[in-house]
């Protein structure tokens, strides 16, 4: 699993329709609408303001076409995001028309051209599966305790006590 390090924003033109996505980290869906808004703060004329989002441990999954047509452009987003096994991540793409309609099919390209190619921009923070284990064991196994946790790349935080 792998997390966005930093926001990235991404522009291109199709059919003179401007397309700009902007990936940030969340960590909660209060944070995605939060951003949701100020990007709509700062794009008030734009058509169009899609959103997907992607936050997990507890699986939150969301889109939002925003009056495009159904699942062209928020649904395939959220499938870059998922295939790309990211999480606390979302996914805004502001739509200028460009007074061409590039149908179905032509949505569905530039909103997952749109998010693929600002992923392609992107830098990511590998996440490593953590587990904490705590137990009281005699002082005298402590150098096993010790080896063991570094042949598997463990970290050991020993607090010794008298008995």
């Amino acid at each position: 699993m792998k997390r966005l390090a930093r926001p990235v924003e991404y522009e291109f033109e199709i059919k003179k329709s401007r397309f700009i996505c902007y990936l940030h980290h969340i960590d909660d869906e209060e944070q995605a609408k939060t951003l949701l808004e100020q990007i709509k703060v700062e794009h008030p004329k734009a058509a169009h303001h899609c959103v997907a989002y992607v936050i997990k441990k507890d699986t939150i999954y969301r889109f939002d076409d925003d009056n495009e047509p159904q699942h062209t452009a928020g649904k395939v987003m959220l499938n870059v995001l998922i295939k790309q096994d990211l999480d606390h991540i979302l996914a805004v793409v502001v739509r200028y028309f460009g007074g061409i309609k590039l149908g179905r099919g032509g949505l569905v390209k530039a909103y997952t051209a749109s998010v693929s190619e600002a992923l392609q921009q992107a830098e990511f923070e590998a996440l490593m599966l953590t587990h904490r284990v705590t137990f009281n064991s005699p002082f005298a196994y402590a150098p096993a305790i010790e080896a063991y946790s570094h042949h598997i790349q463990g970290q050991v935080h020993a607090n010794y006590q008298q008995d």
